[in-house]
């Protein structure tokens, strides 16, 4: 290594060189003999403006990252979005035509009801109780009117249900207009005597009425005021007649049904069984509804 530095430039091109240079870098002239000759000084000028050859080096250009480019799959989910946006408007342009051409027909009009010139049966009164609808006459429903018939108005005699006999039910109805139909109330009416020497003495008597086409009279006989008798019904008419129906009997057919006291004296019972066919009897309970394997005490049937 040279042992005393050189000035900071190059004697032939003015370089800047180093502190311990042998020889320039840009010119190649050797320095060695001038050495002793080098005044002394700083060894570089910091300030020195560059050597030409130095200042026209083109300074290196680093490429720039290229932008990556949009691949494959999304490519194809752009084109899967703009075909379904395609097929929508279709879809909505093919309704709104559709829409249209069916709204631009003309609506039919409707032919006005036919109004039937035969006029509609007029109610059923039958010892004055009013029916609206004698050919679907449900036996149930008029209980309470029966009672209030049965006994004097303002009389507080006791009155209690012996039992109901129906014949020719048909599709869960009576038809009081047909001949042969009917039902019967049997009820059990309790005087007490005021001419009695004790006043818990009673008297008894069984009332019957009978609706059908050609009513008889309401019948009025003495009767034991002891007499068992029933509840009314829980399992009204029509549900019972279900029950049957449900258990066997068939719907179309003409019935027979009797409401009374089981053989245990402790329930009401509905009995059913086809016209003429007694071995067919079924016995729905009277509260529940629910088919039963005992038979009811026998009611007395109207005359």
């Amino acid at each position: 290594m040279p042992n005393s530095p050189f000035p900071g430039r190059c004697p032939q091109c003015q370089g800047p060189l180093g502190q311990y240079a042998d020889s320039c870098p840009f010119c190649g002239t050797n320095l060695t003999g001038l050495r002793s000759e080098a005044p002394q000084g700083p060894a570089l000028q910091l300030d020195a403006p560059l050597h030409p050859v130095a200042a026209a080096r083109p300074r290196p250009i680093r490429p720039r990252p290229a932008t990556p480019k949009p691949g494959i799959v999304a490519r194809m989910g752009v084109s899967v979005v703009a075909g379904a946006a395609l097929l929508v408007l279709a879809l909505l342009a093919a309704s709104a035509f559709f829409f249209l051409r069916a709204t631009s027909k003309p609506i039919p009009l409707e032919a006005p009801p036919v109004v039937s010139s035969t006029p509609s049966p007029p109610p059923l009164n039958i010892h004055g109780i009013v029916l609206a609808d004698g050919p679907r006459f449900d036996p149930t429903d008029v209980l309470p009117m029966i009672r209030e018939r049965i006994v004097d108005p303002g009389d507080r005699s006791e009155v209690h249900l012996l039992g109901i006999v129906v014949r020719g039910a048909s599709e869960g109805a009576v038809n009081l207009d047909s001949q042969g139909a009917s039902v019967t109330y049997q009820y059990l009416v309790v005087h007490r005597d005021p001419r009695a020497e004790k006043a818990l003495e009673r008297k008894g008597e069984r009332v019957e009425m009978t609706l059908q086409r050609d009513p008889p009279p309401i019948t009025r006989v003495e009767e034991n005021p002891s007499t068992k008798t029933v509840t009314e019904p829980l399992c009204v008419w029509h549900a019972a007649w279900q029950a049957a129906v449900a258990s066997g009997l068939p719907r179309t057919e003409i019935m027979d049904a009797v409401y009374a006291l089981d053989a245990q004296g402790k329930h009401g019972v509905w009995s059913f069984s086809l016209r003429n066919q007694p071995e067919s009897n079924r016995w729905i309970d009277g509260q529940t509804c629910a088919i039963k394997a005992s038979q009811p005490a026998q009611v007395n049937p109207p005359p």
